[in-house]
């Protein structure tokens, strides 16, 4: 089914595009639809979203899609002498007088063909006729990353323990900021954001096993769900993958102050920190949409120098005495 949705205000004289996709798009190629066209009002075309108006009033019909989609393969097999591009991302661009397809090997890849037919009106100040392009990139990670971190100790605090308030990170929570970054990256063709600090999840979600691992206020809670959840969501518009860079060796300040380490015959001796932390990650991948958690630390723990550790404080330690009392 198509959904007809015109763009009108436009002075009648304009050429007339008609833009063809499905209702049913991936958020990517709707938003990779809108910046085409965006670009092609911005140039003295008439856009037509869906329509199913005479070809006759058409300057041109333009089909934007997936590979898969069947309405992007009809089209492909009317062009003369065309191999899909398969490639991860990759897309391809063709047209005659009287259509053009914008066919892409996955959402990304239809993202940035529309992307690349408006770079290409920009440049010729016209849509351009009767070309062929593929193209697909060559990196797989092609990102930047952003730190919520300081160069400086928050008082009273130690290395990595940087909780998410407004206070300490205004700028993160400045949505035209994060739209002017992502729409940035989008322009480069970058696939992936990392967000650097040591252990977010103590600001981002709660564990009903440990509610008072939480280190914010329940108002600055709600502030940082709804910013992450924006970022995220606005992100994967983009074709942009969000990934959490965590210090897996670190776990939060409020967890460790309000918990009670024992000794000797207390049967608490260890505490499943691993437990604690992971179930974190677990919760962070289910709360926020298009995310990644990336956990570092483990090999690091090996590069520093050994030390007679008692075999109580130990993971093994722990998994012989459980196994010994069940």
């Amino acid at each position: 089914l198509m959904l007809g949705i015109a763009a009108f205000g436009s002075p009648i004289s304009r050429k007339m595009v008609l833009l063809h996709t499905s209702t049913s798009a991936n958020a990517r190629v709707s938003f990779g639809v809108k910046k085409l066209s965006k670009t092609l009002l911005a140039y003295g075309y008439k856009v037509v979203l869906n329509s199913s108006i005479p070809t006759s009033n058409i300057f041109l019909e333009c089909f934007i899609g997936e590979n898969t989609d069947a309405f992007i393969t009809t089209q492909l097999k009317k062009q003369a002498s065309i191999s899909i591009n398969q490639k991860k991302e990759g897309y391809i661009i063709v047209s005659n007088e009287l259509s053009l397809v914008i066919a892409g090997s996955d959402a990304s890849g239809v993202l940035y063909g529309c992307m690349e037919l408006a770079d290409r009106i920009q440049q010729q100040k016209k849509l351009p006729l009767n070309i062929t392009i593929t193209d697909a990139p060559e990196m797989v990670l092609r990102g930047t990353c952003i730190g919520l971190q300081k160069s400086t100790y928050l008082p009273g605090r130690d290395v990595y323990e940087y909780p998410l308030t407004p206070a300490t990170f205004p700028w993160f929570y400045n949505k035209q900021l994060w739209i002017k970054v992502l729409d940035s990256m989008v322009e480069n063709r970058f696939n992936s954001l990392y967000l650097w600090n040591g252990h977010p999840f103590a600001s981002l979600v709660r564990l009903k096993e440990y509610p008072y691992a939480v280190e914010v206020d329940s108002a600055t809670f709600k502030k940082n769900e709804n910013i992450y959840r924006f970022i995220t969501e606005e992100a994967d518009k983009q074709g942009v993958n969000i990934g959490i860079a965590v210090c897996i060796l670190f776990t939060a300040y409020a967890f460790l102050t309000s918990t009670k380490i024992g000794i000797g015959s207390n049967k608490k001796i260890l505490l499943d920190l691993g437990q604690f932390n992971f179930k974190h990650h677990k919760l962070m991948l289910g709360v926020y949409s298009h995310l990644i958690v990336i956990g570092v630390g483990y090999f690091a723990s090996l590069l520093y120098p050994k030390i007679e550790v008692s075999d109580k404080l130990l993971y093994s330690g722990w998994r012989k005495l459980k196994n010994a009392n069940p």
